[in-house]
């Protein structure tokens, strides 16, 4: 049976093709083509970038094993033509959606898949040239955010809030107890009282709590600035 590593990859930039994807695309190559997957490896890296940890590990493997490197598409092993060329000459390769490229096939794909990126970097700097035309601060936090938009987010992280067991049962005790914030907090703490997100509480916490509760009660939605 023939001993393949495999090698995935996603980019912030280019996600048309995920993990998991992938992995379903390689799981069925292997299955019929009865070749064992020894080992895994990920990267959430530009195509463009030769500099790849994972890459060069799950590259070593492959020699290390006498096994070949599988990726489910040529693009994600690289965007870089001469690159992608070169890794092809050294090491045993398969390609899912070309697994009989020869050498004329693997440079006109490399050069598709390089063209690509060069495309996708065209068209992400008109669409912000678009924007910036517009008036739109890029770079900025929530800077193409309305009012509205921001009210409606804070709404839903609040209807959240409230609607969590944890959160209710805490409100119950601190809204009826004396005291600041922070012995209340640690009130919940030695009753075994616990944030939604399983962790100890914090005057802070405290304070946010009743803050959202009471903001529900009395019907106002406006988000902190």
């Amino acid at each position: 049976m023939k001993k393949v590593i495999a090698y995935y990859r996603v980019s912030t930039n280019d996600q048309n093709l995920g993990i998991s994807a992938q992995k379903e695309i390689v799981r069925r190559y292997c299955e019929f083509n009865s070749a064992d997957i020894i080992s895994e490896y990920e990267e959430h890296e530009s195509g463009k970038k030769n500099d790849r940890p994972q890459l060069t590990t799950a590259l070593a493997e492959s020699v290390k094993n006498n096994a070949y490197l599988i990726v489910a598409k040529i693009d994600r092993l690289t965007r870089v033509a001469y690159y992608g060329l070169q890794l092809c000459e050294k090491y045993r390769i398969i390609f899912c959606d070309h697994p009989d490229m020869g050498t004329l096939e693997q440079s006109i794909y490399f050069g598709m898949a390089q063209q690509e990126r060069e495309y996708i970097s065209i068209r992400t700097k008109n669409a912000l040239a678009v924007l910036k035309a517009k008036g739109v601060k890029l770079g900025a936090p929530n800077a193409s955010f309305s009012d509205d938009m921001r009210k409606m987010a804070y709404r839903k992280l609040r209807e959240s809030a409230i609607n969590n067991d944890a959160n209710k049962r805490a409100y119950a005790l601190v809204s009826v107890m004396d005291g600041n914030y922070t012995d209340k907090a640690r009130h919940l703490n030695r009753n075994g009282f616990l944030t939604s997100k399983g962790n100890a509480w914090s005057g802070k916490q405290v304070k946010r709590l009743i803050t959202i509760f009471q903001e529900s009660a009395n019907g106002d939605v406006t988000a902190p600035q």
